[in-house]
């Protein structure tokens, strides 16, 4: 017979401090792009906050999202989105030196690296709303408490 670890049964406090931690995360993120719109750089940038959704838990977490960064520039009152080749097509026809180059780089880089930890944060906390769902339902169906649940000992 395979032994188990009693069930994590403190999801509800997990979800929480996980909470707590993408906070920590996102205004990070946020004082990165503030430092960033302070350099010199050849192209505007944008951080548009993608709303996420998380079941059960909209209202607590309604100031959790996904940071996206975009490399932009504006033609007339048109905002125009650009991808990394058209940076660099920008970085080349200016004649950019290393060091602008590295920056932008370096920018570049940390914008997709911020949004993609953002993501799997957000996936976490989505995960753990799940289980926490699941829990309240096997509870319910059983009639039980998670106070019953605690006391609960595996052999």
């Amino acid at each position: 017979m395979i032994k188990s670890k009693q069930p994590e049964i403190d999801v509800e406090k997990k979800i929480f401090l996980l909470a707590d931690e993408i906070r920590s995360f996102l205004n990070q993120a946020e004082n990165f792009f503030q430092h960033v719109q302070q350099q010199h750089l050849f192209r505007k940038v944008l951080l548009h906050k993608q709303k996420v959704s998380i079941k059960g838990l909209e209202s607590e977490f309604k100031d959790i999202y996904i940071p996206n960064f975009y490399w932009i520039e504006y033609i007339g009152d048109k905002r125009k989105y650009l991808s990394w080749k058209e940076v660099s097509h920008t970085l080349n026809r200016v004649n950019a030196t290393l060091d602008e180059r590295l920056l932008h780089i370096r920018i570049h880089y940390e914008f997709q690296r911020l949004h993609l930890e953002a993501k799997s944060y957000i996936n976490h906390l989505k995960d753990m709303a799940l289980l926490s769902n699941e829990l309240k339902e096997l509870l319910e169906d059983q009639g039980v408490t998670l106070k019953m649940l605690h006391v609960f000992k595996s052999n």
